[in-house]
C-alpha cells in the first residue's frame, strides 16, 4: 500500500489497468494522480515502492532544511536583540551623562519648608563669608608681626586681631552648625516625600513591570534605599557646599581686587587651568555611579531572594549555592570601586595640582610687583591669602563632585519611575 494524502491506493488490485505517474505538482500537494499511460503490469508495484521512498526522503530533507533555517533565523534574531540591547544601553548611558541634575524639580518638594530652606541658605552664606574674613585678618596680623620697626601700639594691635579671630570663630560656629542642621532637616523631609512617591509608583505599575528580572523585590528595595540616600546628599550637603563656596569665591575676589587688581588679574589668569582640572575630575567619575547602582541592585536581588525563602533554602541545603552566587554578583561592584578609586584619585590629584600652580603664578607676580614698587608687602599678602582661601573653596567643591554625580543619577532614576 502506498499512503498518499491520507488515501490508501492498492497498486495491484484496485487499479490493474492504470499506471502511476508522479508529477511535480502532485508531489508538492502530497497526492498522486493517475494517468492514462499504459505500463507493463509487473512494473507497477516496484514503481509504487520507489515513489514512497522518494516521498519519505524528500519530506525528511525538507523538514531538516526547514529546521536549520528556523534555527539560523532564531540565532540571527538573538544576535540582533543583543545588538539592539547593547546599543540602547550605550544610548541611555550617553543621555545620562548629558542630562542635567533635576535640582529645580527636586526643590519643588521643599515648598512646605521654604522658610527653613531660606534660613539654611543665609546660614550657608555666613559660613562661606568666614574664609575671606579670616584671610584678611590673618594677612594683617602677619604684616603687623613681621614689621621691622617697633610700634608702640604693637600689643594693642595684635590683641585686636586676636579678638577678630574669636569673633570669626563664633560666627563660623553659628554658620556651620545652623546651616548643616537646617539643610539636613530639609533634605530628610524631601527624601521622605520622594521615597513615599517612589513606593507608591512601584505599587501602581502593571504586572509586566514586575516580570522583568531587573524589577525584582530585592532590586527595587535596593533602589529605594540607595537612590533615596544619594538624593538626600544632593538636596542637603551639596547645596550647602555650593552656596557657601560661591559666597567665599565672590567675597574673596572682591578683597583680592580691592588690595591689588594687577596681582589679582595675574593670579586669576590660571582659573581656566583650575577649571580644566575639575572638569577632568568630574569626567573621571561620570559613569561609575550608574554601573555601581546596577551591580548593587543585582546583589540586593540575590540577597532578597535568599532571605525571603530562607526556610526553603535551609531545607534544601542550598546555603553554599546562594553564598557563591552572592559572591559572584558582588565581584562586579568591587571591581567598579577599585577602578573608581584609581581613576577618581588621578582626577582629584590633577584638580588639586593646578591650584598650587596658581599659587606659584601669584607669588611670582607679587614678587615682581613688590620689586617694581607697584604694590607693598601688605597688599601682596591680602591678595595672596584671598586667592589661597578661594582656591581651597574650589577644592571643597571638587571633593563633593562624586556626590553630585551620584545624586544626579539617583534623581533621574527616581523621576523616570515617577513619570511611568
Amino acid at each position: 500500500q502506498l499512503k498518499t494524502g491520507g488515501t490508501d491506493i492498492e497498486t495491484s488490485d484496485t487499479v490493474p489497468n492504470q499506471d502511476i505517474e508522479v508529477r511535480d505538482s502532485s508531489i508538492e500537494k502530497g497526492h498522486i494522480e493517475l494517468s492514462e499511460k499504459p505500463q507493463p503490469e509487473g512494473e507497477t508495484g516496484r514503481s509504487g515502492r520507489r515513489l514512497s521512498t522518494f516521498l519519505r526522503r524528500g519530506s525528511a530533507s525538507s523538514h531538516h532544511i526547514g529546521m536549520r533555517t528556523k534555527k539560523l533565523h532564531e540565532l540571527g534574531q538573538v544576535e540582533d536583540l543583543e545588538a539592539v540591547a547593547e546599543r540602547q544601553k550605550k544610548e541611555a548611558a550617553r543621555k545620562l551623562r548629558q542630562a542635567k541634575a533635576p535640582i529645580g524639580r527636586t526643590l519643588k518638594y521643599a515648598r512646605n519648608d521654604a522658610g527653613l530652606f531660606l534660613i539654611a541658605v543665609v546660614l550657608a552664606m555666613v559660613q562661606g563669608a568666614t574664609y575671606p574674613g579670616m584671610s584678611q585678618v590673618l594677612s594683617r596680623a602677619l604684616t603687623a608681626l613681621s614689621s621691622s620697626t617697633v610700634d608702640p601700639n604693637f600689643t594693642s594691635e595684635t590683641d585686636r586681631y586676636s579678638l577678630y579671630f574669636l569673633i570669626i570663630a563664633l560666627v563660623a560656629c553659628v554658620g556651620y552648625g545652623g546651616g548643616i542642621i537646617s539643610f539636613m532637616v530639609v533634605g530628610e523631609r524631601v527624601t521622605r516625600t520622594v521615597r513615599h512617591l517612589s513606593y507608591k509608583a512601584i505599587l501602581s505599575q502593571e504586572m509586566a513591570f514586575f516580570d522583568r528580572s531587573e524589577n525584582s523585590t530585592g532590586a527595587l528595595a535596593t533602589q529605594l534605599a540607595i537612590d533615596g540616600q544619594q538624593m538626600f546628599d544632593l538636596v542637603s550637603l551639596l547645596i550647602l557646599t555650593v552656596v557657601a563656596s560661591m559666597t567665599t569665591i565672590g567675597i574673596g575676589l572682591g578683597f583680592s581686587f580691592a588690595a591689588t587688581w594687577q596681582m589679582s588679574l595675574a593670579v586669576f589668569a590660571a582659573i581656566p587651568i583650575i577649571g580644566v582640572g575639575h572638569y577632568l575630575h568630574l569626567k573621571s567619575l561620570t559613569g561609575f555611579g550608574e554601573k555601581t547602582r546596577k551591580a548593587f541592585e543585582q546583589s540586593g536581588q540575590v540577597a532578597g531572594e535568599a532571605i525571603a525563602n530562607i526556610r526553603t533554602v535551609a531545607s534544601l541545603a542550598k546555603e553554599d549555592a546562594f553564598e557563591a552566587r552572592y559572591a559572584e554578583v558582588t565581584e562586579e561592584p568591587h571591581r567598579f570601586a577599585i577602578n573608581k578609586a584609581v581613576v577618581g584619585s588621578l582626577g582629584f590629584a590633577v584638580s588639586q595640582g593646578v591650584g598650587f600652580w596658581a599659587y606659584a603664578i601669584g607669588l611670582y607676580a607679587g614678587y615682581r610687583l613688590v620689586e617694581a614698587g607697584t604694590i607693598d608687602w601688605s597688599q601682596m599678602m591680602n591678595c595672596m591669602f584671598g586667592v589661597v582661601f578661594t582656591a581651597s573653596t574650589i577644592g571643597h567643591i571638587s571633593s563633593d563632585l562624586p556626590k553630585y554625580v551620584r545624586g544626579k543619577q539617583s534623581a533621574i532614576n527616581i523621576y523616570e519611575l515617577l513619570d511611568k
